[in-house]
C-alpha cells in the first residue's frame, strides 16, 4: 500500500551533502504542509492521483487501507510511522489518514494536478 523510497545516491564532502531523494514518477503539482501536534489530515483516497511525501521535520502516523473501484475498503489495514527524512508514495486507490504526533513540515506531490471544480478527493463508503 505504501512504498518507501531509498536515496538513490548520497555525496558528501567538506561543503556538506547531497541526498537524491526522488527519481521515478511524474508529479505534476508540489504542496508544503505545516501542521501542529495532535491534528488529523486526510482520511480520503484518490482514484486517479498518486501521491509522494517527504518528511522535513516531525512525526506523523498514518492510517492505510486499499479501496474498490465502489469506494469500499478492502483487505488489510496497515499503519506507518513516518518521521523527519522518509520519503514514501501512497498509490491511488488507497485510503490515507494522518495523524499528526509531533509539529510537522513535509512536501506533497501530485501526480495529477488538483482541480479545484472536480477534485480527485473521496471519502470511504
Amino acid at each position: 500500500m505504501i512504498k518507501f523510497l531509498k536515496n538513490y545516491f548520497s555525496i558528501n564532502d567538506d561543503r556538506g551533502s547531497i541526498k537524491g531523494l526522488v527519481n521515478t514518477g511524474n508529479w505534476r503539482e508540489l504542496n508544503f504542509f505545516e501542521t501542529i501536534a495532535n491534528q488529523k489530515r486526510g482520511a480520503h483516497y484518490h482514484k486517479l492521483t498518486d501521491e509522494l511525501f517527504i518528511i522535513l521535520k516531525g512525526k506523523i502516523k498514518i492510517h492505510l487501507s486499499r479501496v474498490n473501484e465502489e469506494g469500499k475498503l478492502v483487505g488489510e489495514k496497515e499503519d506507518h510511522v513516518v518521521s523527519k527524512g522518509d520519503v514514501f508514495i501512497i498509490p491511488k486507490l488507497t485510503f490515507h489518514a494522518f495523524e499528526i504526533l509531533e509539529d510537522t513540515k513535509w512536501i506533497n506531490g501530485l501526480s495529477v494536478k488538483f482541480d479545484d471544480l472536480k477534485p480527485d478527493i473521496y471519502k470511504v463508503i
